[in-house]
């Protein structure tokens, strides 16, 4: 299965499982930073189209929609998620799983970044200095 067609598997994975803890929690915070991941993660992964993947790599450089304010908004939605599901269900194991989430979210960026500098250099600077994250 090719890679952009897996991309609708991030976002519809994290919608589910985000429903299952609304019904079970009433707590407003936690639901608000899920919800607004969840937006976040949607939007980024319909701007970003055929251009996700799996693994970093730099077919092209998506700098509209989302992408022109936020540079990394698929990793900013992950992380959200993951932090609104541990105001959700505040235990050790959701901690480690919010922990694990965004470290890979902000290694991944990382990694991502090197790709993009090294495939469009200047380009990817000047961008990446008028967007956040």
């Amino acid at each position: 299965m090719e890679s952009y067609k897996l991309r609708w598997i991030y976002p519809l994975v994290f919608t589910i499982l985000s429903a299952i803890l609304f019904y079970y929690s009433q707590k407003f915070a936690g639901i608000m930073l899920t919800i607004v991941g969840l937006c976040l993660l949607w939007v980024a992964t319909l701007s970003l189209g055929k251009s996700f993947a799996l693994m970093p790599k730099a077919d092209r450089l998506v700098m509209a929609g989302i992408y022109s304010k936020i540079r990394h908004p698929v990793y900013v939605g992950l992380s959200l998620i993951s932090l609104g599901w541990l105001i959700l269900i505040p235990d050790l194991l959701m901690a480690v799983f919010a922990f694990l989430i965004i470290t890979s979210s902000i290694i991944r960026a990382c990694l991502e970044e090197k790709v993009l500098i090294k495939k469009f250099g200047k380009r990817y600077l000047r961008y990446k200095k008028k967007t956040l994250l």
